[in-house]
């Protein structure tokens, strides 16, 4: 029996399956399954769920690509794909870029790291961004100026692209913080990046 004369259709969210948590039916039409593995998802531009979670997750993957490549200053293309090589602040533009569609470049590690719309304050974990301003014998502190980042690969691990060894290199986690004079963590601010902030 169907209608009011079914007690089931009276109850507030058999719309839903009576799960409004996993299923919305926001039109009122049907149970539509709802993607809520993150709790930070928002709506990009173009109206697509999107979650800084998963996207820093999928940002770690692509960067663990480039390991094993070739270090290159100024470089734009990962050797690992062919081209000549990336350096630290090509790294994680180059998967931001690939992870989001938008376009990134022209950025240095000091300029991705005190870019305040670009970036946020991180929590280190998987995608995330640590910044180094290096020590110098003149400034034993650093200079605040940002000179390294390297990608969190949530494994206990970090990408560095490495000018010393020449290589995209994936290293213990915390192993050049000595040579640091200041550290900080940051992880992208993709409501920014994706046209919502």
């Amino acid at each position: 029996m169907g209608g009011v004369y079914n007690l089931v259709n009276l109850q507030l969210y058999h719309y839903a399956g009576n799960n409004p948590v996993k299923y919305t039916d926001l039109m009122g039409l049907a149970n539509i399954e709802a993607d809520h593995r993150f709790a930070d998802e928002f709506r990009d531009k173009n109206g697509d769920i999107r979650s800084p979670t998963y996207l820093n997750e999928r940002l770690a993957e692509v960067s663990k690509g480039f390991v094993g490549g070739k270090y290159k200053y100024g470089g734009e293309k990962p050797s690992t794909e062919g081209g000549e090589g990336i350096d630290c602040s090509a790294n994680p533009l180059i998967a931001a870029e690939r992870v989001s569609g938008e376009s990134l470049r022209d950025r240095n590690a000091n300029g991705i790291l005190t870019d305040k719309k670009l970036v946020k304050l991180g929590h280190s974990q998987k995608g995330s961004l640590n910044g180094f301003d290096w020590k110098t014998n003149n400034h034993p502190n650093g200079d605040n100026i940002f000179d390294h980042i390297t990608v969190i690969t949530g494994e206990g691990t970090e990408i560095h692209p490495s000018s010393n060894s020449g290589t995209i290199m994936l290293i213990p986690e915390g192993s050049v913080d000595r040579f640091a004079g200041k550290k900080v963590n940051y992880e992208f601010n993709w409501r920014y990046i994706l046209g919502k902030e």
